[in-house]
């Protein structure tokens, strides 16, 4: 018996088709949870389509993971995993009722008590490193005097990336110190306060 995983996304990546054509192709059964009009939705790799609503993120994940039975939940973007880990949180306090989708969450994201690593980049670059994978210089820039202090140990190029974005958004590659303190304070300037 084939294997079902359910690729979860948020956004109409074409990459998140080609993962699920991937996936069939490598022998699991595949699902998706997905907005409307996604490739996913033109491919005859995936054998059900459950619709993503914005709005109610996670009761269509877990609408999704309750209809699809999968034996693994692989997010397909950012938003996809938060979701995934806000579920984890809402599904737990459930007790036995949430267990089915804990159990699913955890076994394809792995233990739940290192879901926050994935959110603090440097946090996950550290223990990247500790791994033995090879990781840019990273740290945490509060303000323009950390911003000066970082360009003064590693030099540039820097690449540049608020919280909580995500898809390329919140991302500034800077080449010049003066570039650096600009692309901080448009990172840093309204809306993103409203995050």
């Amino acid at each position: 018996m084939k294997p079902t995983v359910l690729v979860a996304t948020t956004s109409r990546w074409v990459p998140t088709a080609r993962l699920a054509v991937a996936l069939a192709h490598a022998g699991f059964t595949v699902k998706a949870v997905c907005p409307s009009s996604h490739q996913l939705s033109k491919t005859s790799a995936v054998e059900a389509i459950y619709p993503y609503n914005g709005v109610a993120p996670l009761s269509s994940f877990a609408d999704a993971i309750t209809r699809a039975n999968p034996d693994l939940v692989a997010p397909g973007d950012d938003l996809a995993t938060l979701h995934l880990h806000h579920l984890y949180a809402r599904e737990k306090l459930r007790g036995a009722a949430g267990a089915r989708i804990c159990a699913v969450i955890e076994r394809s994201l792995g233990d739940s008590e290192s879901f926050s690593v994935v959110y603090a980049r440097t946090r996950f670059m550290q223990v990247a490193g500790e791994e033995g994978i090879r990781c840019p210089a990273t740290e945490v820039i509060t303000n323009e005097r950390d911003l000066e202090s970082f360009a003064d140990r590693v030099g540039t190029p820097i690449v540049l990336k608020a919280d909580v974005t995500s898809g390329g958004e919140g991302v500034r590659v800077v080449r010049t110190l003066e570039d650096a303190k600009r692309e901080f304070r448009a990172l840093n300037a309204p809306p993103v306060l409203a995050r």
